[in-house]
């Protein structure tokens, strides 16, 4: 598990106190920004501005990520592109076509009028969801989640995920039951 999506997806689920997100961060020698989504939150973003990456924890489980190929404007300012290997053989070269090759027909798509603006896929237990940018068609970010979150007893779709950059976190008023 050399590679850094590989090593993203394997910190999913897990605690931000294991060893091996704390070893992926020194590994990294990049601190991330860290902000509540909230105030009073449970909810954190971990923010890799160099990578283009960010973490989403809730109770410090560390439970979506998300992939900026297209840099991600918000609070926290600019995140550099996401440039190396996608989860599940995608590159970050590829458009919605090949995307669509690559894992066939998707789950579920969203829409703002007539065109597909997300996709999401359900691949061997995780739930990536890849957005595209208009007109290009070209991938903007790609959202990787555990389709079960065996922490909380949840799965996915109990989570209010937004679109990027609607208020710079990716996850829009996420409240768990407990």
């Amino acid at each position: 598990m050399n590679n850094l999506c590989d090593r993203v997806l394997a910190l999913l689920n897990q605690s931000e106190e294991d060893p091996a997100f704390q070893s992926f961060i020194a590994d990294l020698g990049d601190s991330p920004q860290l902000t509540q989504i909230e105030e009073g939150s449970e909810i954190s973003h971990h923010m890799f501005t160099e990578l283009g990456l960010s973490l989403f924890s809730i109770d410090k489980i560390v439970l979506i990520a998300s992939f900026h190929v297209i840099p991600d404007n918000n609070e926290n300012g600019k995140t550099h592109p996401y440039t190396q290997d996608l989860p599940f053989g995608v590159s970050v070269n590829d458009d919605r076509t090949v995307v669509r090759a690559k894992l066939g027909q998707p789950l579920q798509s969203n829409h703002i009028g007539d065109a597909d603006i997300s996709e999401s896929y359900e691949l061997d237990g995780w739930q990536p969801v890849f957005w595209y940018s208009l007109p290009k068609e070209a991938i903007s970010e790609v959202r990787v989640m555990p389709r079960k979150l065996p922490i909380h007893e949840l799965e996915v779709d109990d989570l209010e995920i937004a679109e990027p950059g609607s208020n710079g976190s990716g996850v829009d008023n996420a409240e768990l039951p407990r």
